[in-house]
């Protein structure tokens, strides 16, 4: 159940000559056209989907000196699952649950994780 997404308009800046990906549409399967029929209508990995945010990929590639998949703990910028899962369009996306639940016309209210006192089973 995977759709269409914006590239995030807070992304850094493009590097002068490059293109600016801000606030485009971004394709987050590969398009049943697409000509490696094995990744036709596939999810695109979060490699492909970073290096069509410009931006942020130049970006991630100077912080870890060409290598994305280098692990360090210095930042939030520390790899490519930890980027992807900073930015606006990541964040404010439901999980497939909540749009089931909400479909069935109920609320769908997540407890924050490991807090006792926020979850009411707990206080009875």
């Amino acid at each position: 159940h995977l759709h269409d997404t914006i590239i995030p308009l807070n992304n850094p800046c493009p590097k002068p000559g490059q293109p600016d990906t801000n606030g485009i549409p971004q394709q987050i399967v590969y398009p049943a056209t697409y000509p490696d029929l094995e990744l036709a209508r596939r999810p695109k990995e979060m490699k492909v989907v970073l290096q069509e945010w410009q931006s942020v990929w130049d970006v991630l590639m100077e912080q870890h000196k060409g290598k994305p998949e280098t692990d360090s703990e210095d930042n939030d910028w520390c790899c490519m699952y930890c980027i992807l899962s900073l930015q606006d369009d990541f964040i404010n996306e439901k999980p497939l649950i909540h749009h089931y639940i909400e479909s069935c016309r109920h609320i769908c209210h997540v407890l924050p994780k490991f807090h006792c006192e926020l979850n009411p089973i707990e206080m009875l």
